[in-house]
Formats: C-alpha cells, sequence, structure tokens
C-alpha cells in the first residue's frame, strides 16, 4: 500500500492542483489499463480469425496455418472461434497438399457444429473435401440425430498436460440403456487405442481425461486421433463422436523455442491473459505507476523519468 509520506506529500505539497491532475490521471489510466487487460483475450481471437483469412485470401498458406496454429492453442474460445479457425485450417491443409489433415479440421468442424454450411464463394476443391467428410459422417453414423450428442473438439494442447474430453449427451428415453462412455485414443500413425472411462460430470455429460504422462513433449508438433463413445450393458455403440474410421484430432505442440506455448498460451509478446490474471497485472501496474508517483514527488527542482511496465 502508499506510505503515509506519499499521502502528506500529495495533500500538502506546494502544488496542490498539479497532484489532484496526477491522482486524476492515475486513476484514468488505471481505468484504461483495467478495460484493455480485460478486453484482451476477445480482441485476440477475433484477431487470429482474421489475420488467418486475409493470408489465405492473399495465398499466405504456410503463415496462415502457424496463424491458424497458434490461435487454437488458446484457451478461451467460443464455439464460433472455433468453427472459423477449423474451416479455414482445412481450407489451408488443402492449398498445402495436405488432404488428411484437411478431413482431421473439418471432422472436427462438423462435430462441433453439425448444421454448419460453407460460406458462397468456397473454392470448389474445399468444397469437395468438405461434402465428403460430411457424408462419411452421415453415413457412418457420425451424426447422431437420436441422441445428438454435443462435442466441443479440444483445439491444440501443450505436451505433458492432461486432456479432458467432454461429451454432452441429449435428453432420450434411450440415455438410460448407457452403461459406460469412453474415450479412445492414439498417435497419428499409429495402429492400436488405448481407452479411458469417463465419468459423469458435475453439471452434466460425461468427461473422460487423457493423462499428461501419455502426451510426450518433443520438438515437433504430432497428432492425437480419438473418439468417444457410449455403450449399453452389452457393448453395443448407443452414441458417440468420431469412430476409429474417422476420428477427430488434435495436436500436441512441439517444444521448438520459435513455437514455445506454455499452459496452453503463446510465447513471446503476445498478450494472452484471463480476467484473474488482469487482476494481479492491475496491482502490478499500480504498485509500479505508485514507485513512480513517489519518485516523482520527491524530487527537488525540474527533472523527468521514465516508467516502462513490460510483460
Amino acid at each position: 500500500s502508499p506510505s503515509p509520506r506519499l499521502f502528506r506529500l500529495l495533500d500538502t505539497g506546494p502544488h496542490p492542483s498539479l497532484y489532484l491532475g496526477m491522482r486524476t490521471t492515475f486513476a484514468k489510466s488505471l481505468l484504461c489499463a483495467v478495460l484493455a487487460f480485460a478486453s484482451a483475450p476477445l480482441a485476440l481471437a477475433d484477431g487470429s480469425v482474421r489475420k488467418a483469412q486475409d493470408l489465405v485470401d492473399d495465398a499466405e498458406y504456410t503463415e496462415a496455418a502457424k496463424v491458424l496454429r497458434q490461435a487454437l492453442a488458446r484457451g478461451g474460445l467460443s464455439k464460433s472461434e472455433l468453427v472459423e479457425l477449423y474451416r479455414l485450417q482445412g481450407t489451408v491443409n488443402i492449398a498445402l497438399g495436405r488432404r488428411e489433415r484437411a478431413e482431421a479440421a473439418f471432422r472436427n468442424l462438423i462435430t462441433a457444429e453439425p448444421a454448419f454450411a460453407l460460406p458462397n464463394g468456397t473454392s470448389p476443391k474445399v468444397r469437395e473435401v468438405f461434402d465428403a467428410v460430411h457424408d462419411e459422417m452421415l453415413k457412418g453414423g457420425g451424426l447422431d440425430e437420436v441422441f445428438r450428442p454435443q462435442h466441443i473438439p479440444v483445439g491444440t494442447v501443450a505436451p505433458s498436460k492432461d486432456v479432458t474430453l467432454h461429451l454432452e449427451i441429449g435428453a432420450s428415453e434411450r440415455a438410460a440403456q448407457i452403461a459406460k462412455v469412453q474415450a479412445f485414443y492414439r498417435r497419428l500413425g499409429t495402429t492400436h487405442f488405448s481407452s479411458v472411462f469417463a465419468n459423469q460430470a458435475a453439471g452434466g455429460g460425461y468427461d473422460a481425461t487423457i493423462p499428461g504422462f501419455v502426451l510426450d513433449a518433443e520438438l515437433d508438433d504430432y497428432a492425437i486421433e480419438y473418439y468417444i463413445e457410449a455403450t449399453d450393458a452389452q457393448e453395443n455403440r448407443l452414441t458417440g463422436v468420431g469412430k476409429p474410421s474417422f476420428p477427430l484430432v488434435f495436436e500436441v505442440l512441439g517444444t521448438r523455442a520459435d513455437d514455445a506455448v506454455a499452459d496452453g498460451q503463446p510465447a513471446g509478446n503476445t498478450l494472452w491473459i484471463t480476467l484473474g490474471v488482469a487482476a494481479g497485472a492491475v496491482v502490478v501496474i499500480g504498485a509500479l505507476v505508485g514507485v513512480g508517483a513517489y519518485f516523482l514527488l520527491t524530487q527537488k527542482g525540474t527533472g523527468s523519468a521514465t516508467i516502462t511496465v513490460t510483460y
């Protein structure tokens, strides 16, 4: 907290109006800082979609892929943002000749939003792949109209961190037949699926957690395929998302220094902060400004001081 001496200087100094102005300016600056920090996540999320779209429009597909990778590594994205990111990711992978990865992106998109329709003007090549994925999921039981399961794909994750997969199952008389829910996962390129049982979540639905110790930290990114399945007492599949023949996919980030991401947050000077962290940041800013004000007010004569806040 500010020292009594600072308050005495503010109240009894030789130029009260100057100090009052400084206090008012400080209050305004602090308020602006709070608002800026609080709105940063949404601004960054929206900016990533726009930036990736601009890069696609300019045929800068490799750079667009990097932007999308970083955007999907952030937490707090809404379903609509994820859908747009997956749409762009599918488009970029088609342009780069990575059809399998494009199909995986579109499976994630359709799982998150089964009724999604591509915008007018979409490239015929992109539409062909999207329609093929949609038909595959529809014919293969990946779009269940009875239970109407809901699942938001997890995007991109940091290595060695637990990954929780959440499945919502709509109200249905047949829901009472569900005996167990499991998530099956494997590294892309391998044949065997491992599995974990899901537990009923406190807010409804089911949560299955892939343990972080199986998601090794490696230099390069790698992909994990998965699907979630609800079965009855006789092991018959009732519903779920994804299947062994068309699994969903998330990427595990590599540890190369130029693309390092910790706890789902991009490295470098990119600002990604939740409201809880923002409160702490404001305290730090307030403390720094307070120290700067104390320094200025205790100097004699004229002079200047520069206070730099970095993150």
